[in-house]
């Protein structure tokens, strides 16, 4: 759904637009601070939805550090999928492939000690982040817009 937003609508165009040439989308008549801004409002929306299915969803409460690092490896899967939805799309999977081993790996009751494969979807998060680099980033990525 989120490539189809990006890819197929207009408003996906100025997202990206946005995103790559500020200046450029600005000339073509694109409110570029509205843009920004409601797209920092819907992303926020969605890790507000995320939190709040984790917490009452799965859980059923709150505990301290529930999350665990898990926004981290989210991150690195956008940069791993080369910001685009469907390579993200794929390294959540490979992440969560991960994620599965290690716990089938503790339930198995082998002599491993646990703590080893409650750190493998870290170690490959970093291993992934410092293999890929961030060079496919949008070029405006964390520019501030200054409107001339």
């Amino acid at each position: 759904m989120v490539w189809v937003i990006f890819y197929k609508t207009k408003w996906g165009l100025k997202i990206r637009a946005v995103g790559e040439n500020p200046r450029a989308a600005a000339s073509m008549g694109v409110n570029v601070t509205r843009i920004r801004y409601v797209s920092i409002i819907w992303a926020a929306s969605f890790a507000a939805i995320a939190g709040a299915s984790q917490t009452i969803g799965n859980l059923g409460t709150f505990v301290d550090n529930m999350i665990a690092g898990k926004g981290f490896i989210a991150f690195t899967a956008v940069v791993l999928g080369r910001f685009n939805p469907v390579g993200t799309c794929i390294a959540v999977f490979f992440f969560a492939i991960v994620d599965a081993f290690q716990l089938t790996l503790q339930a198995t009751g082998s002599h491993i000690p646990y703590q080893f494969p409650l750190m493998m979807p870290y170690v490959f998060t970093l291993v992934a982040f410092f293999a890929t680099g961030s060079n496919a980033a949008p070029k405006a990525w964390g520019a501030p817009y200054v409107p001339e």
